[in-house]
């Protein structure tokens, strides 16, 4: 059947070239439209390293009630009282004080970090709050010879010492185990007093849902005093709703957590969280925006393609009617010109691919909303190899327009298969 296939494509190559310029164009248009919204798609949906569906945070507003109470040990005594009750509640797993910008924010640090004379990387820099088990609340673990989590939280900090997430650590220090050593003590211009030293080292988090990137360190608060307004984590236990629990306990937090200068003024889902930062950092806007632009090619150059080859294949009622009368079957048709299209799409697609891959080659490939360091995690993701990234998003183009082409045939496909061959070939 297949040397069948290939001599009635050559036999109607003038018609069949025009078809073939059109996949062409319609690939590289697919191929355009698709590999953002395929890439930021994927990675928001990667594994952030800890389940925000059991997270839910409190954020605490300031007032000056009291002037003594303007200092972080009244706020401390009050946010562990506040702690200690939730964690009295049968929903709730962990307590915790963070950051107001932790995670899911538009306000965070980013801190330029060279590994050598030639290599810099951007790390987000977070503080956390020492005797707050911030790092076992999320769920990170301790990785190779560092501390455990608890000893990390109860660990008497000194000025510079950190802890790094693992992806950090592997990009960094490779293979070698970086804790106790210092960053950047390679470099020419390395001192110590000034380096940042390397206490720990925990699993990866991703900070924000729509970037990959993992490199992250964590550093105790030096200005605890400044933190007048800040925020808590409740991790709930399994199978519980951060939703429902929300809906139960709001009103009891925001009426009976106060002590000092701070309340609470906000308590939410962390998902909540998340989604409100993805709108105000415009990118939910802007995924909408590609995502309607890609719809709106892709219907129209599909109802394009089905329209082409209905047509054509209703003009092939004579073909079938020559088949039927020398014995073949329905199914024979129909699978004839179905291969006829698979081959046309196929060729049509790999020339596409091919022009796009030099095109790619001098534009770059679409790596998702700010993921400057995609490459540098340890599970290195397919949209940062170039040969990966490209073979994924051509399969999927190539899926998308080969179902589409195969529809446009069988739909006529399927009758004039069935017709009589007297009536097919009557005007013979």
């Amino acid at each position: 059947m297949f040397k069948l296939i290939i001599k009635n494509l050559w036999s109607r190559r003038r018609r069949n070239a025009a078809l073939l310029v059109e996949l062409v164009i319609i690939t590289l248009v697919a191929w355009i439209s698709l590999d953002t919204v395929i890439v930021n798609t994927y990675v928001r949906n990667m594994p952030l390293g800890y389940d925000m569906e059991r997270i839910v945070k409190i954020e605490f507003g300031h007032e000056g009630v009291n002037p003594e109470d303007e200092n972080d040990d009244a706020r401390d005594r009050a946010l562990r009282r506040f702690a200690s009750n939730l964690e009295s509640l049968p929903e709730v797993e962990k307590a915790v004080r963070v950051s107001s910008n932790l995670f899911e924010s538009t306000s965070y640090s980013v801190n330029t970090i060279s590994a050598d004379t030639v290599n810099y990387y951007s790390f987000f820099a977070y503080t956390f709050n020492s005797g707050w088990d911030m790092f076992a609340a999320l769920g990170m673990k301790s990785l190779g010879n560092s501390p455990s989590t608890e000893e990390l939280t109860s660990r008497p900090y000194v000025q510079g010492e950190i802890v790094i997430s693992e992806s950090g650590a592997r990009r960094l220090f490779g293979d070698m185990d970086p804790v106790g050593h210092y960053i950047g003590e390679d470099m020419p211009d390395f001192n110590e007093e000034e380096a940042n030293k390397v206490v720990g080292v925990v699993t990866d988090i991703r900070p924000r849902s729509n970037e990959s990137d993992a490199l992250v360190f964590y550093r105790p608060n030096p200005w605890r005093e400044y933190d007048s307004s800040p925020s808590m984590m409740i991790r709930l236990k399994e199978g519980v709703s951060a939703r429902s629990f929300v809906n139960k306990y709001r009103d009891m937090m925001t009426s009976e957590f106060r002590g000092g200068n701070i309340f609470c003024y906000k308590v939410a889902p962390m998902t909540e969280f998340s989604e409100n930062y993805l709108y105000k950092s415009g990118y939910t806007n802007s995924m909408r925006l590609r995502v309607v632009l890609a719809l709106f090619f892709l219907v129209n150059l599909c109802l394009g393609i089905v329209g082409t080859f209905l047509l054509q294949t209703r003009k092939r009622t004579e073909d079938a009617g020559v088949m039927l009368s020398f014995g073949a079957t329905p199914r024979y048709i129909r699978a004839m010109f179905l291969g006829e299209g698979a081959v046309l799409t196929t060729v049509a697609c790999a020339i596409g691919f091919t022009v796009y891959y030099f095109i790619a080659g001098a534009v770059g490939l679409a790596r998702g909303t700010g993921n400057m360091n995609v490459a540098m995690r340890p599970d290195v993701p397919w949209i940062a190899s170039f040969g990966e990234h490209f073979a994924v998003v051509s399969l999927i183009v190539y899926l998308l327009i080969l179902v589409t082409v195969l529809v446009g045939i069988y739909i006529p496909a399927r009758r004039i298969s069935r017709v009589n061959p007297v009536d097919a070939l009557r005007d013979e």
